[in-house]
């Protein structure tokens, strides 16, 4: 601890406490030189009750298999970045390769939350009966990924949406010092291209809160969206034997008002802020090609 410039009493709790302020990196390192440590860190503490022992163990076992779920994703996450960086796969593969692997990650911790023990002392630390607030904060907020909401396979907008809002509510739950804590903190735990990827995606977020047709709110436009989007689709199938109007006109189980909201947007036409956003934004066209105005929203 005193080669990390970590001053520390010399005694089981002074050695304790130092250990948990080191990284998880670190603390992994130290684990792995000192194997008797591991048994040395387990020992009940003098005068430690029968339940204290419970959720310090469980405490401790949280985080060290957290850490050991996620290791392998960071690992994953640069042979990902390089493949990328070299052009050996699109931005697409990137997007939906980082999504699984990180998805995959998501899954076990949640598994592990639903162990009876891990389960009880996470409601404890959920109340704030919790030493280190800042470290159980992270590991939650790390647990909110994009998902597939109506299970259709693809990761949309509304999908999206759904993920900014839960990481912004999350974060405007905790206090000020704790959310600039997680911030830096999850940063650090992303390489140089994922950082880089996440700010896109924000900018992504706002380029979605722009109304895809000029002359429309944001709920309408998604709306009119929808129907021109089944229509297309249709007239796909029968290699346009009508006009996309004709074919949302005859659409079976679509509200006349979303009719008329998807003949308005067409008249309409491409809402042009949504272009000019874009252009202002590089890192969009980076990792989302794609996505460029017009295109199909797919944002894995």
């Amino acid at each position: 601890l005193q080669s990390k410039n970590m001053e520390v009493k010399r005694t089981r709790a002074g050695v304790l406490q130092g250990f948990r302020k080191l990284s998880p990196g670190d603390q992994q390192q130290m684990l792995a030189e000192l194997p008797a440590f591991k048994e040395f860190i387990s020992l009940p503490s003098l005068g430690e009750s029968g339940k204290a022992r419970t959720f310090r163990v469980a405490k401790e076992n949280y985080f060290r298999t957290v850490d050991q779920i996620w290791a392998p994703v960071s690992r994953q996450q640069r042979i990902l970045d390089n493949a990328f960086e070299a052009g050996e796969i699109t931005a697409k593969e990137y997007r939906t390769t980082r999504s699984d692997n990180r998805t995959n990650a998501v899954a076990q911790v949640e598994g592990l939350r639903q162990e009876p023990v891990t389960a009880a002392w996470l409601a404890r630390a959920e109340r704030g009966i919790e030493e280190d607030p800042v470290r159980f904060a992270l590991k939650a907020y790390q647990q909110i990924e994009p998902v597939d909401i109506d299970g259709d396979g693809l990761i949309l907008r509304a999908d999206m949406k759904q993920f900014f809002d839960a990481r912004r509510n999350f974060l405007d739950g905790q206090p000020v010092w704790i959310q600039d804590a997680i911030k830096t903190q999850h940063r650090a735990t992303l390489t140089p291209l994922e950082v880089q990827y996440e700010n896109a995606r924000e900018h992504l977020n706002g380029y979605y809160d722009i109304p895809r047709y000029q002359g429309m709110s944001l709920e309408e436009s998604e709306r009119a969206s929808q129907v021109v989007a089944q229509a297309n689709a249709l007239n796909k199938v029968t290699r346009g034997a009508q006009t996309v109007i004709q074919t949302i006109m005859q659409l079976p189980g679509v509200p006349g008002q979303d009719k008329n909201l998807a003949i308005r947007a067409l008249s309409a036409g491409r809402n042009p802020a949504r272009s000019r956003y874009w252009a202002q934004f590089p890192d969009l066209n980076v990792f989302f090609p794609d996505l460029a105005p017009g295109g199909l929203e797919i944002a894995g």
